[in-house]
């Protein structure tokens, strides 16, 4: 296994943010926390700051999108079971 340098990380990073915002938030593969022998390096300070507040502005976005997506499936009209007099499942929606 080749070592991790942090533009490497970074760049995942990067790319992964894009690859999210571009599908709105879809499925992509699981994060995997990287192994990076040395520390962060301060001449990239600021584009890990810049990911962390992309990466924060996304989440919140997604749970913005998760909660009117839960609002909505609430006013969706539920079905109720009932029993046919020949014990078969009836379905009704009530409003």
């Amino acid at each position: 296994m080749n070592a991790l340098t942090w533009d490497d990380v970074l760049a995942d990073l990067e790319a992964r943010l894009d690859a999210t915002t571009a599908s709105g938030g879809g499925a992509i593969a699981p994060f995997t926390e990287p192994v990076v022998v040395a520390p962060l390096p301060e001449h990239l300070l600021s584009r890990a700051e810049a990911i962390l507040e992309r990466t924060e502005r996304l989440t919140g976005d997604l749970e913005a999108q998760a909660q009117r997506i839960r609002t909505e499936l609430r006013r969706i009209p539920r079905p109720t079971r009932r029993t046919s007099d020949r014990g078969n499942p009836l379905f009704e929606i009530g409003a």
